[in-house]
């Protein structure tokens, strides 16, 4: 029986919650980008040998899986708007519930993604969702 391929992940994304969605899924190790040539050959080599890389830089990273993490990133409303896309609620919606504009809304949402490091309300929902009190 031969040995399923194995991927590793190589991207310009080095979001927390990118790598671990990669590595849960089975991906053999997640590379950045900007990984040095000498390095990016050492974690083929790694990999190869059927272990699971990960640059030094990720394994020091602070826990982010905590709601009390988010909580102190985030403003009191960031949070609260969080709160309301992780239940799926629309720009609109979010607007209703606090009474602000659309416009409000989408300030807050920039803000929550470049302060959790992610791309989208997915990515920021899910990483609530999956977080943890502490």
């Amino acid at each position: 029986m031969a040995q399923a391929d194995r991927v590793a992940i190589l991207t310009g994304n080095t979001s927390p919650l990118i790598v671990e969605e990669a590595l849960s899924q089975g991906a053999a190790g997640f590379i950045p980008k900007s990984l040095p040539a000498k390095s990016l050959i050492n974690a083929i080599r790694f990999m190869h040998e059927g272990e699971t890389y990960l640059p030094s830089a990720f394994l020091q990273a602070p826990i982010i899986n905590s709601a009390n993490f988010i909580r102190e990133k985030l403003l009191p409303r960031e949070y609260e708007v969080l709160q309301q896309v992780s239940l799926g609620k629309s720009n609109k919606e979010i607007a209703n519930e606090f009474s602000i504009s659309d416009a409000t809304v989408q300030v807050h949402l920039k803000a929550i993604f470049r302060k959790l490091g992610v791309k989208n309300r997915t990515e920021a929902a899910l990483m609530l969702s999956k977080a943890t009190v502490e």
